[in-house]
């Protein structure tokens, strides 16, 4: 039927597939003239039909027209059941070759294959939040998937005979299957319900208080992106989780900005978190769970939302206290000064306070490392406690004193305001979604990196750095690595002036070496460097962080290194594109250089502070520049005009000698180009 229950549409083995009119019986037409049609299904606003046949196809058709849109190939024997997902993103299909395959329905690219049955594949369907599919077999079996990952849930056994239809009840609760052995069976799927037992969540990212003063922002949206990814697969719903943030985020990584998950824009801070609490409040009641996850730049008992409104401890203390009395409240505090906040949150039975750092020191390194991720990262796994996740970051804190200095996190569960031994015992118990005794929603397990380069001792600044994934390819989103150089030294916090960069380059896969790899130059110093690696699947789930060492027998003087904040950048969207040069040495008299190749292989160079050259004119970025230790220039840093050129670009600092003729390569003391793609 069509969603308005007007029309009715059907497939036959006479090869047909007909539009009929419900009120009168007539037929209004005729949809091509598909191979013995097996399956069809309706769009969700009624526009498309889709038919399986057997020539081992899926075809998509306009309705209104009856013309064909586009086939859906790769299945290699017949296609048994078809079905659209709620949002109509995605179709699914069930075959006699014993899988399932997930098409993306504007395209008709094959996303995936779900692969477990032993026999044919009768009966396909979603879930009506289109997260999960269940699917009845020939084996005698229904199946539940996971319909991002791809992984098998959970078997459903019982009937002894083929499995011919399956359905979801309208909350997902329960799964349906009709079968040849004359029964009908109602099974209990397992799956968070939509709206269901899990609660509430508030997310707020907190880090881009100035849109010139960006330096926080990537960090915090990447942190406050994973918590929401988290909370989707302990069962939180869209609808269940409140984001306020300046800026849209790509939760689901298409390369687009996902606006409707943006529930609040702080262009009116205090009215957001006022509404936010409320609605929160008026959907959660006693036995569930509010989360509320906060990253950004904070004082002493506050935290910074935008240039003109700060959160105070006292404000978050009120609108905490709007909730249900028996609500079990998570709250997590990400910034320096974090610990300011317990004392004010204090006296509150059920309720788990986390900060990353105590009441009054300023050291809160995000650069190399982080509280969240370690957090964040062990949350995810079925097995482990909010005390277990919260003793892992404060374990790897303590160990890393380089990296985060005194830093120190606490956690307060028994009310009293501070963190001491009696503490643990609530968040022992307790998992993000659910009580740890009741057990999780399972969750697909994160990637890993199972191997890297040795340790090496080399003497050239250029060396292929690589990792081997678990899994491959196929289900990796990015592998990055970050460098912390032999003369690294954690700096002291300064608010909002803070400098949060940090070397950190993306590496490609390399199909003839099944393998992430990337050529770096830039091993300037003599030293032990350090790497840290970490891959992320296209869920968006982080590995946990594996560390090489690269042991560098040069000393370069000078040295010049090209840094970039992306390697890719949309300029439909405005990226923001920033450039800058990092130059070392000890006691040398240069004159830099910088070079901008386009994508047609015309080039400009820069001179100081943004004056472009002409086309293919060489002019000097600054003279008689005495290098006596290292420094990071800022070359560029604007948002993308939406007309620049598409296509490859390079950016090259060079350094000559003082006075030298940069004409003239064997005059050239040292060069480093970095690539980027504008999209």
């Amino acid at each position: 039927f069509s969603p308005d229950g007007r029309y009715a549409l059907s497939g036959s083995s006479d090869d047909t597939l007909k539009l009929w009119d419900v009120n009168s019986g007539a037929e209004i037409r005729t949809l091509g003239y598909p191979h013995h049609i097996s399956s069809i299904a309706i769009f969700p606003d009624g526009r498309y039909a889709l038919s399986g046949s057997w020539d081992d196809t899926l075809k998509l058709w306009d309705v209104n027209s009856g013309a064909e849109i586009r086939t859906f190939a790769g299945h290699t024997n017949y296609v048994k059941s078809v079905a659209f997902s709620p949002d109509g993103r995605y179709a699914l299909s069930g075959s006699e070759d014993k899988t399932l395959k997930l098409w993306e329905v504007d395209t008709g690219a094959e996303i995936r294959t779900f692969a477990g049955h032993t026999s044919s594949v009768w009966s396909v369907a979603f879930s009506p939040d289109g997260r999960y599919a269940l699917s009845g077999s020939r084996d005698n079996t229904l199946k539940l998937w996971e319909v991002n990952s791809g992984a098998e849930i959970r078997t459903f056994a019982g009937h002894t005979f083929r499995v011919y239809s399956v359905a979801f009840s309208p909350d997902g609760r329960y799964a349906f299957s009709g079968n040849l052995d004359r029964t009908l069976k109602m099974w209990e799927t397992g799956i968070p319900i939509p709206g269901g037992p899990q609660g509430q969540a508030i997310i707020v990212a907190a880090g881009d208080t100035q849109r010139q003063n960006r330096a926080l922002n990537r960090y915090t949206q990447d942190f406050t992106e994973r918590m929401y990814r988290l909370l989707n697969k302990r069962g939180f719903q869209d609808d269940d989780i409140h984001l306020i943030n300046m800026w849209p985020q790509d939760i689901d990584l298409d390369g687009h900005p996902d606006n409707q998950r943006q529930d609040y824009n702080l262009f009116d801070p205090e009215k957001n978190f006022t509404e936010a609490f409320a609605q929160a409040a008026s959907r959660i009641v006693s036995g569930q769970q509010f989360i509320f996850y906060i990253h950004g730049h904070a004082r002493e008992n506050h935290f910074i939302i935008t240039s003109d409104y700060e959160l105070s401890a006292t404000r978050l203390r009120d609108l905490l206290a709007t909730l249900p009395a028996g609500v079990q409240q998570i709250i997590i505090l990400d910034s320096c000064y974090s610990g300011s906040f317990l004392d004010e949150l204090s006296g509150v039975p059920n309720r788990i306070v986390i900060s990353s750092a105590d009441a009054t020191n300023q050291t809160w390194n995000t650069v190399n490392a982080s509280f969240s991720q370690k957090f964040i990262f062990n949350l995810r796994r079925q097995d482990i406690s909010v005390l277990d996740a919260f003793h892992a970051a404060e374990d790897m804190i303590k160990i890393e004193k380089k990296l985060f200095r005194d830093q120190t996190p606490w956690l307060d569960d028994d009310g009293d305001g501070v963190y001491s031994s009696q503490d643990g015992r609530l968040a022992a118990k307790i998992n993000l979604g659910c009580l740890v005794a009741e057990g999780c929603a399972s969750a697909a397990p994160p990637p890993a990196i199972v191997h890297l380069h040795e340790q090496l001792n080399f003497e050239s600044s250029q060396l292929t750095l690589w990792v081997e994934t678990s899994p491959g390819e196929d289900a990796i989103h990015q592998v990055r690595a970050v460098f912390v150089n032999p003369e690294f030294v954690s700096k002291d916090y300064k608010g909002e002036a803070t400098d949060f960069e940090r070397e950190e380059v993306n590496l490609i896969y390399n199909p003839a070496q099944t393998r992430y790899e990337v050529p770096y130059d830039g091993f300037w110093n003599a030293g032990l460097w350090r790497i840290m690696y970490q891959a992320q699947n296209k869920e968006g789930v982080w590995s946990d962080i594996v560390t090489g060492e690269v042991n560098s027998n040069i000393n370069c003087n000078p040295c010049v290194k090209m840094s970039k904040n992306q390697s890719r950048y949309n300029a439909a969207n405005k990226d923001e594109l920033r450039l800058d040069m990092l130059i070392n040495g000890q006691g040398a008299l240069v004159d830099l250089y910088v070079a901008l190749i386009f994508p047609d292989g015309n080039w400009i160079t820069i001179a100081f502070p943004f004056t472009p050259s002409l086309q293919n004119t060489i002019q000097v970025y600054q003279p008689n520049v005495e290098i006596n230790e290292q420094r990071r220039l800022s070359i560029m840093d604007f948002p993308l005009p939406t007309d620049v050129a598409k296509g490859n670009y390079q950016v090259c600092g060079i350094l000559t000698g003082a006075g030298n003729d940069p004409h003239l390569p064997e005059n050239w003391l040292h060069i480093h180009c970095a690539d980027f793609e504008v999209y």
